[in-house]
């Protein structure tokens, strides 16, 4: 049975911080569902090193299970239970579990920022871990190496919270800029929406200057909240006539119901832009309808 105890006896959750807007907020709702002995917190640069200190102090824990979720994740009430619940279901040689979250930028839903592994593969998994200009996409890169040498990797359709709501301008246009080296094709077919959309929310202005910034940046890129073009980023900001957003409160959706509808609006508003580009039909239709389904492990996977 999956339960409280035995999440709190079987799982360490590492929150990976570079002091984003949601940091407190991520950290709360965790406590919400786990032991505050459980979790802990990295902050490192680059991205790569965030890796190689989370798995390494996964490995010291010894927990069964393994979550590494990013501060500018906020989780949804009962989901380390319901992915938790989902994973044990998954054989023996699966090393890597990843759910669904509803990104504010990117179509969605789809899997970012929150991954779930079988610590003991972690020592295997930490030999992999790329220079961090040799991969743009490093946690992919382990995976597949991973993969390559013999362990599995499930998807879930389980939806886990939402992603890069409420962040500071910084973090906004950072990512942006690594967008656009990081999913190109994919940011330039919603490119149109995110400038509609910055007519009335300034996070999207911030969004489309970091991403063509980052297009017309020819120097090497890699996800370091330090690189050399963060310096850039305080007066892009100001170019735009905006100013830095005050810290968040402690109390944003951290009542459950608060959650509840701002995950429905949220979908109500996918479902619509799908409707509206005759797209209703494909996987992400599916996963909206599926938000309330107890989803199972892949045939392959299961034990």
């Amino acid at each position: 049975m999956i339960n409280r105890k035995y999440i709190e006896e079987n799982l360490t959750v590492i929150v990976r911080t570079v002091n984003e807007r949601t940091t407190d907020s991520c950290y709360k709702l965790l406590l919400k569902q786990i032991n505050e002995r459980n979790i802990h917190f990295v902050n490192e640069c680059p991205f790569t090193e965030s890796i190689k200190k989370s798995f390494e102090l996964s490995l010291e824990k010894d927990r069964k299970w393994t979550l590494i979720v990013d501060a500018d994740v906020l989780m949804k009430p009962d989901s380390l239970c319901e992915f938790l619940k989902f994973s044990e279901r998954t054989n023996e040689n699966v090393f890597k579990v990843e759910g669904l979250i509803i990104d504010k930028f990117l179509d969605s839903p789809r899997p970012a920022g929150v991954h779930l592994y079988r610590t003991n593969f972690l020592s295997k998994a930490l030999k992999f871990i790329p220079h961090p200009y040799d991969a743009i996409r490093p946690e992919t890169y382990v995976r597949k190496k991973m993969q390559e040498n013999g362990c599995d990797f499930v998807k879930s359709n389980i939806l886990l919270g939402i992603h890069d709501f409420e962040q500071y301008y910084r973090d906004i246009y950072r990512k942006c800029f690594i967008q656009a080296k990081k999913h190109k094709k994919r940011v330039n077919r919603i490119l149109p929406k995110w400038k509609k959309k910055s007519i009335e929310d300034e996070d999207f202005k911030v969004a489309v200057a970091g991403f063509l910034a980052g297009e017309s940046y020819d120097g090497n890129v890699s996800i370091n909240a330090k690189s050399e073009y963060n310096d850039l980023i305080e007066e892009e900001i100001k170019n735009l006539s905006l100013e830095e957003k005050r810290p968040l409160q402690n109390n944003f959706l951290f009542d459950d119901r608060d959650m509840f509808h701002f995950i429905i609006r949220e979908l109500v508003n996918i479902s619509a832009e799908l409707k509206k580009t005759h797209k209703t039909s494909n996987k992400k239709g599916n996963k909206i309808a599926n938000f309330f389904v107890k989803e199972k492990p892949n045939r392959t996977a299961l034990s």
